[in-house]
């Protein structure tokens, strides 16, 4: 998985491979601008790639029978912006910083906007074994359990669910996720914010074309919050081991 950016100018009337994957995927904006005819006269830009976001690959292997749920808990070491399944960058992105800024811009599978990945934030992604097809909302209810139970073994405290895939303090957010199903197994991530840089969201993310009830309009600055740092990663991964995933109330 390594971040890059096309590039490169094209003869007069010819459309360059930046502008027809972008067209492909549906990006009018950043095809228009790789074209050199942006609506709002911009210089012509390369589209950042958008490259599949395969950390989690190894975790979405087959489960044998009986095997245990697989965790990966990790911090970015440099900022990234990660789109759900259906996102469109010029509608949810300022785009051109991002290209200023060389910004890596990954598409993972589940759905949901796109979110900002950088050394503030928690990463965790989790793989379980279920079978079928159905059963999402039961997982992700026992999911969120599990986790809000296991920052309040590291000292967070009144931490709730709110709308479909928010956690939250107060009325602040300070974590997201999303889940992406296929037979036999389910995939959970999340972002969790100990130290966001809510100035890198203002620069990086539009106000989303979507959002949930309690937000209410509010702007990146007055609806994040902050979970503070949470201490070592080998602490975390004591507090959310996997193995006690099926073991809520403890």
């Amino acid at each position: 998985m390594t971040p890059g950016r096309q590039g490169g100018a094209t003869a007069a009337g010819a459309e360059s491979a930046p502008a027809r994957e972008a067209r492909d995927r549906g990006d009018e904006l950043l095809c228009a601008r790789a074209r050199g005819d942006a609506p709002d006269g911009g210089p012509r830009a390369a589209c950042p790639d958008h490259l599949p976001y395969d950390r989690d690959d190894d975790l979405l292997a087959p489960f044998a029978p009986g095997e245990a749920p697989r965790a990966r808990l990790y911090r970015p070491l440099a900022p990234a912006i990660v789109l759900g399944r259906a996102s469109r960058p010029e509608r949810e992105l300022h785009v051109e910083a991002c290209l200023a800024d060389a910004i890596p811009l990954y598409r993972r599978r589940g759905g949901g906007c796109a979110v900002l990945l950088d050394p503030g934030c928690l990463v965790l992604s989790l793989a379980l074994p279920l079978p079928g097809l159905g059963g999402i909302h039961e997982a992700y209810d026992r999911i969120t359990s599990w986790l809000i139970e296991g920052l309040a073994d590291l000292g967070i405290w009144g931490v709730r669910r709110r709308d479909a895939c928010d956690l939250a303090l107060g009325d602040r957010k300070i974590g997201g996720a999303c889940i992406y199903r296929r037979s036999g197994l389910l995939h959970y991530a999340a972002a969790l914010l100990e130290q966001p840089r809510v100035d890198r969201m203002e620069r990086y993310l539009q106000h989303p074309p979507r959002e949930p009830r309690y937000r209410r309009g509010r702007t990146h600055r007055e609806f994040v919050g902050r979970l503070g740092p949470l201490g070592p990663l080998e602490r975390i991964r004591e507090a959310l081991a996997p193995a006690t995933l099926f073991r809520t109330g403890r």
